[in-house]
């Protein structure tokens, strides 16, 4: 019987061990000390620590100090019985980095129904984890370069313009702190113009400069001199780093960029931001960031050509002024001929656009301040001027060192003194055509951004009267001709069904651009989109929401992305995962079961053991006793010979008895049959009579024997047999394992002892036997302890015994209330310590 439920233990054993080993997941068991009992191939792979190394180690080494209260929490709610579900922390690896795992918990009970361990599976999710923090801060860092677009519209000075772009850099951008050097042309040093982040004034009392000295050899230089991004994603092992690597080290940066900014197309300054983890600034990070300088520099034009175009005005103002007595304040050039193109009146303005002096003017044609290939169209403006009565012309104005401006010319028929002549003035529209310029060029950056996406984007005003799906869109949609697709676009609500993700199917007026349109906001709203003539189908997620413009005029913005195989992996991930849960569940009741039935059997033969104490005994009682009445020379002399063998035998059934008595001891303390007696002792008489007792094994080997005992130990209240019995298996070891050197026993007074499973703390006795000799390998301490185990087990070993002293000693030791510990130098000794309360709780 106790065979086969062997056999059913080892193979459910094995079917389960098999699951484990096979299983991706980390699938541990600890005890409720948190030391490990099982660790499989998946934990392994995701901790980098091996099953040896782990299998009695605390669970603590794989989880981060500040998250351990985690696993206490964790602790209290499987000692309550309950099962927790899985949630998301971090874990350590053998290397010390830290991973983001996702693990759950469930107790595991012995057959009385007690919660003797807790089972744990874990799945590593970094990769996840870092693909969510990827999305997330590139989505930051478009939202940042987003607002500083608008920022470098609204910005008024070029230090609010600074100020702003570091601040919605590191608060919308995730990034740790930026900051913005300009050339001091002076002493070539970056000074820091604007900084935002944690560390401001550590980079207001640096200096870096922009010319080849020690300071200005770094990053910033660097990008300076060059005109190129410096991305530097390894900061602490950039050679370039040197002179700053210990001080942004201590502040937690790992990572930096520089980016060059321009005025007027010229190198002026430049934008450093730093991010507190490697590898931070790729590709698209780069795009975005190297995009936000470029629109620095880009309001930094601006600024330029707004102060140009503030000076323009300021001089045309200056010469209304100045004309005002003449032409009634009018601006530009004024201008009065007759029909033969013969100058009358102009202002003092026209000669200085012109650079002709009144002399000269007086002799010119109006033809002669133009260029020869725009007069036909200035002689047909000017014959419509005295056949209709007025015109308008925008043509080059040539002066008189040949430079042109372009001007906006206006003429009207006057009558003077019965001739027919014409009034106009000329404006300079430079500014005007630059500005329009501007504006287009901005509009196709615009357009260029938006037809570029790697995203789908929609515009549309509420009534619909502009709509613009992007070409990502329309990919996304299942469109290959993309011309074609943006002549339907109008049409989708023909061509295409759309449908809740359990088949709902949805009214137009709840499509999302309809409610994006209707002002409402969507975040990941995920739709099942059908071609209604292919039946092609496809799961797309939308954001959506409306813009105010130009006072209370509004726009709707709507984003989409296929996440078709997203959904279906997720799916097809939570299904696996509930069927391997089912599994592990049901093989955990098989082996369960299996392991009660082991344990029942294993409890039959310690009690079948422990009865037969007196059957075994007595037969070896008589061998001794009857040996020793031959051998005192009782029933007649012995020769030599006979003396020695009748000696021998009674050696070795003296051997035989001890190793029984030892057999039946560890039987019946396994079997709940070894009684314990509680009286009042004396210490260090106790311990006298067993250094007394073994004394002529000590001096039969050469060995010293020592005893320290402190003054203050004196009586204690447990079982003496029990503790003369741990003291004398304690030294009877040591000095079976020692041929040279010596054995000391020392005992002294401990005030405050806990022992396992108690609350409470009080006065212990502690026993430490040293010896100085063979030692006992690290590998070799787990299995000390172990009943019927001798870490030499070959058929030439040098000790005899049965391997059950320690085992017998620790039961004992454990059932007094106290314990025994270890430590040992393989080849220098080893020392045993043995605790035990001074008043004992147990009851006779």
């Amino acid at each position: 019987m106790e065979s086969q439920g062997n056999d059913e233990f080892e193979q459910a054993a094995g079917r389960l061990a098999a699951i484990a080993a096979s299983s991706e997941y980390a699938i541990v068991s600890k005890n409720l000390n948190g030391i490990v009992t099982s660790w499989n191939a998946g934990a392994e792979r995701i901790f980098g620590l091996r099953a040896n190394e782990m299998i009695g180690q605390s669970i603590a080494r794989i989880i981060p100090a500040d998250r351990q209260h985690e696993d206490d929490c964790v602790f209290e709610k499987i000692r309550r019985g309950q099962i927790v579900d899985r949630f998301e922390t971090t874990g350590r690896t053998s290397d010390g980095s830290l991973i983001d795992i996702s693990v759950a918990f469930s107790p595991i009970r012995d057959r009385h129904g007690e919660i003797v361990g807790i089972a744990q599976i874990a799945r590593d999710i970094t990769m996840l984890k870092e693909r969510e923090r990827e999305v997330l801060r590139m989505y930051r860092l478009y939202s940042a370069l987003s607002q500083i677009s608008h920022t470098t519209v609204r910005a008024q000075t070029r230090d609010e313009l600074f100020q702003n772009a570091c601040r919605v850099l590191v608060e919308q951008g995730a990034i740790g702190m930026a900051w913005i050097g300009w050339r001091d042309p002076g002493t070539e040093q970056l000074v820091p113009a604007a900084v935002w982040g944690n560390d401001v004034d550590h980079i207001r009392n640096i200096r870096i400069y922009a010319d080849e000295r020690p300071e200005g050899l770094g990053p910033s230089g660097q990008a300076y001199r060059s005109g190129q991004p410096y991305i530097c994603n390894r900061l602490l092992m950039d050679p370039a780093m040197s002179l700053w690597r210990a001080e942004l080290g201590k502040r937690g940066y790992r990572a930096l960029a520089v980016f060059p900014i321009r005025e007027n197309g010229r190198i002026a300054g430049t934008l450093t931001v730093y991010a507190d983890r490697e590898d931070f600034f790729q590709a698209k990070e780069v795009a975005l960031l190297e995009e936000a300088a470029g629109n620095v520099s880009f309001a930094l034009d601006n600024f330029l050509r707004e102060q140009e175009r503030r000076c323009a005005q300021a001089l045309a103002e200056s010469e209304r002024q100045f004309s005002k007595t003449m032409i009634d304040s009018m601006p530009g050039i004024l201008y009065f001929y007759n029909d033969r193109g013969q100058f009358l009146r102009w202002n003092r303005n026209f000669e200085t656009v012109s650079g002709y002096s009144a002399a000269e003017i007086a002799l010119m044609h109006p033809r002669d301040f133009f260029a020869r290939e725009d007069w036909p169209q200035l002689e047909s403006r000017i014959a419509e001027v005295f056949q209709r009565g007025e015109s308008t012309l925008e043509a080059p104005f040539r002066s008189k060192d040949g430079s042109t401006h372009p001007y906006f010319l206006t003429g009207r028929r006057v009558d003077y003194f019965d001739t027919p002549c014409l009034v106009g003035m000329g404006i300079d529209i430079s500014e005007r055509l630059k500005a329009e310029q501007d504006m287009l060029t901005s509009q196709g950056r615009l357009d260029v951004v938006i037809e570029n996406l790697r995203e789908g984007l929609v515009i549309a005003d509420p009534e619909l009267d502009y709509l613009h799906w992007n070409p990502e869109s329309l990919r996304i949609l299942g469109f290959t001709d993309l011309e074609h697709a943006g002549r339907l676009q109008r049409e989708f609500g023909r061509i295409f069904e759309l449908f809740e993700l359990d088949g709902t199917p949805l009214a137009r007026n709840r499509w999302p651009l309809a409610r994006v349109r209707a002002g409402e906001a969507l975040l990941d709203y995920r739709v099942r989109v059908r071609r209604a003539d292919t039946g092609w189908e496809r799961i797309i997620s939308y954001c959506g929401s409306q813009a105010v413009y130009a006072g209370n005029r509004r726009l709707a913005f709507m984003t989409l992305q296929d996440i078709t195989d997203r959904t279906n992996a997720e799916m097809a991930l939570r299904d696996a995962h509930d069927d391997l849960e089912r599994q592990v569940k049901a093989r955990t009741a098989d082996l369960q079961a299996a392991l009660e039935r082991a344990e029942a059997a294993d409890n039959m033969k310690s009690a079948f053991l422990a009865t037969m104490s007196h059957e075994l005994r007595t037969p070896l009682n008589s061998i001794i006793g009857f040996t020793g009445i031959l051998l005192q020379s009782l029933a007649g002399p012995l020769n030599p010979e006979q003396a020695k063998q009748l000696g021998m035998v009674q050696g070795s059934a003296r051997h035989l008895l001890e190793l029984i008595n030892d057999v039946l001891d560890i039987s019946k303390i396994e079997a709940g049959q070894a009684m314990l007696s509680r009286e009042m002792f004396c210490v260090p008489v106790c311990l006298d009579r067993v250094v007394a007792s073994v004394r002529p094994m000590v001096m039969k080997k050469g060995l010293a024997l020592d005893l320290a005992v402190a003054p203050e130990l004196d009586q204690m209240v447990s079982d003496r047999r029990k503790f003369e019995q741990i003291v004398l298996n304690l030294v009877s070891n040591a000095i079976k394992f020692t041929d040279r050197g010596r054995v000391t026993v020392a005992a002294e007074r401990v005030d405050a002892y806990e022992s396992d499973g108690s609350t409470k703390s009080g006065a212990a006795v502690r026993i430490t036997v040293a010896d100085t000799g063979i030692g006992i390998k690290s590998e070799d301490l787990g299995k000390l302890f172990e009943p019927f185990r001798q870490l030499d087990s070959s058929l030439t070993r040098k000790y005899e015994g049965t391997g059950l002293g320690l085992a017998i000693c620790r039961r004992l030791a454990q059932m007094l209330g106290g314990g025994i510990v270890v430590r040992s130098e393989y080849g220098a000794g080893s020392q045993f310590v043995v605790t035990l309360p001074l008043e004992s709780g147990h009851k006779p």
